[in-house]
């Protein structure tokens, strides 16, 4: 018998439009014994992150963000689903979340980017950890074409996409301009893996 943790169930707490709270009963084995025990997870509908990569630049976002008070560079995204609900209908009805989340490439790459996907790969899912059930789709958009009318925002939204260096988002992320961590580890893999860095 190998170690592991599984999911037992989910008891909802509290269900909102865009996120809700479930005591979750995880199962523990060890060697020859088992116990349950439960902890509390926030969870919400997962979103998309995009990189555009050309010519030795990152296509960004510029984006004002009320939880920073600040304008912050990132990359683009958003929501796979509007509300939990949906998000929980579409699993229990065992529906493909990549290819779901694809779909939600293409309308964040043209509302926010200002460019028209034609061809995207999938490159990693980030889970946000135990406690917060928030997972983020990074995909590569590997072939693309610039829209003249530009990103189409919603109207909540301000922001703006500007090109950059592998050099000038590391001097963001020194400073702190860049400041989403998990885009920042995908990010500096993708430099990595492709030997681009300053």
């Amino acid at each position: 018998m190998s170690d592991s943790v599984s999911i037992v169930s989910d008891e909802v707490l509290y269900a909102g439009r865009l996120l809700d709270l479930v005591s979750r009963t995880l199962e523990v084995r060890k060697g020859n014994d088992s116990f349950c025990y439960s902890i509390e997870v926030a969870r919400r509908p997962p979103g998309v992150r995009l990189i555009v990569y050309r010519d030795r630049e990152y296509l960004l976002l510029r984006e004002y963000r009320s939880e920073l008070s600040r304008w912050d560079f990132r990359l683009g995204g958003g929501k796979i689903f509007e509300t939990q609900a949906e998000h929980l209908k579409f699993i229990s009805e065992c529906g493909n979340l990549i290819e779901r989340a694809k779909e939600s490439v293409v309308i964040e790459a043209r509302e926010e980017l200002g460019v028209e996907v034609n061809s995207a790969s999938f490159i990693r899912k980030s889970c946000a950890g135990a406690t917060i059930e928030w997972d983020l789709y990074f995909f590569q958009i590997d072939t693309f074409t610039t829209l003249s009318s530009g990103p189409q925002p919603e109207h909540t939204e301000l922001l703006s996409a500007e090109w950059h260096s592998p050099e000038s988002i590391i001097e963001m992320i020194k400073n702190g301009a860049f400041s989403e961590d998990r885009s920042i580890g995908v990010i500096m893999q993708h430099m990595l893996n492709r030997r681009i860095l300053p």
